[in-house]
């Protein structure tokens, strides 16, 4: 019989270490329609960001799991369903429920607006869509990407961004804000395609799962990891296109100087751990976790520089300051870690 299980043991589920990246996203959305960090609408949507990280990892950790990509994955021994810490039919039942509790919970904190309703129900079926057939899909990248960045535009529209829709199309196309929700998603986007797409498949690969990076010669023979050039220059493409949206959001959220060179400086260290992520070198799992937390958390943080003109200094400390403590500490009770995550 599986004992009862513990917080930790549901926490692990859940990957809650890594609910950041979906609380910045949520939150941040909420905060450039508010103006502000300190308003009870970016608290309400930071709170759905960590429910549906939590309730969309945890789906994706029992149904890896029922599928058998990650019984014998021997970087994943340690969690909860591998050391029958949780049973199938009880993970299921909590993640299921969760995820239909959260539908609600965000129809209501956005007033049920119908921008809102579609983009929940986006949000949620593409991560299920992920969950239950990315493992087996050449395509995986597209559902979790959309599901993934509309939680920012989710946000700002769920809050008093919803205002300009009432104003008519001619007046959201002149809006300047309106555009820095479309570059942020697209950025996002960017973002979530190269975390799947190339970080994911380079953190699993010579699993039995469809892995589209292949297709780029990469490979790992006699302990040592190889590229094409073709691989290399489509790696660098992704996260450089990724990175130059950055600009247009910067000048349109008029962010001060301090704001642009923080920016600049964490493309610079990003691109950097790009060409770590992907050049010639001998093979090691934990290093190259490490690194690409790292570099998909810079990535994020980036963003927030980009709308500190919008949402305020405050905020960015906050979304950033808050994000590296709350990692850092959870992913030591956890996992017994700092800064590599074990997934």
């Amino acid at each position: 019989m599986t004992p009862m299980p513990a917080l930790r043991d549901w926490l692990q589920l859940f990957r809650a270490h890594t609910a950041p990246l979906e609380v910045i996203i949520a939150g941040a959305g909420a905060a450039l329609a508010c103006g502000t960090v300190f308003d009870i609408k970016v608290l309400l949507f930071a709170i759905m960001g960590w429910l549906y990280h939590s309730f969309g990892y945890g789906m994706n950790s029992v149904e890896d799991y029922v599928q058998g990509f990650d019984r014998n994955d021997i970087h994943k021994k340690h969690h909860p369903h591998q050391r029958g810490a949780i049973s199938v039919r009880t993970a299921r039942a909590v993640v299921y429920t969760g995820l239909f509790l959260l539908f609600i919970y965000t129809l209501i904190i956005s007033s049920f607006r119908p921008i809102c309703i579609l983009l929940t129900f986006i949000v949620l079926i593409g991560g299920v869509v992920y969950n239950l057939y990315g493992k087996r899909m050449n395509s995986k990248v597209i559902p979790i990407a959309f599901a993934h960045s509309l939680l920012f535009p989710l946000g700002f529209f769920g809050s008093e961004g919803s205002s300009i829709l009432d104003e008519g199309i001619e007046e959201i196309i002149e809006e300047d804000i309106a555009l820095v929700v479309l570059l942020c998603t697209i950025f996002l986007l960017f973002q979530i395609s190269y975390q799947i797409f190339i970080s994911g498949d380079l953190k699993d690969i010579g699993l039995p799962e469809k892995q589209p990076l292949l297709n780029f010669g990469v490979r790992i023979k006699d302990g040592f990891f190889h590229i094409s050039w073709g691989g290399t220059l489509f790696s660098l493409m992704l996260k450089t296109l990724n990175l130059l949206l950055l600009f247009p959001i910067l000048y349109l959220c008029s962010s001060s100087p301090a704001a642009v060179l923080a920016v600049v400086v964490l493309s610079l260290l990003i691109l950097v751990m790009e060409r770590r992520l992907m050049e010639p070198r001998p093979w090691d799992h934990h290093t190259t976790t490490r690194d690409m937390a790292i570099m998909e958390v810079l990535t994020l943080f980036a963003m927030v520089f980009a709308i500190t003109g919008r949402i305020g200094w405050w905020g960015a400390f906050i979304f950033i300051g808050g994000g590296i403590s709350y990692f850092v500490l959870l992913n030591k009770y956890l996992w017994g870690t700092l800064l590599r995550p074990a997934v």
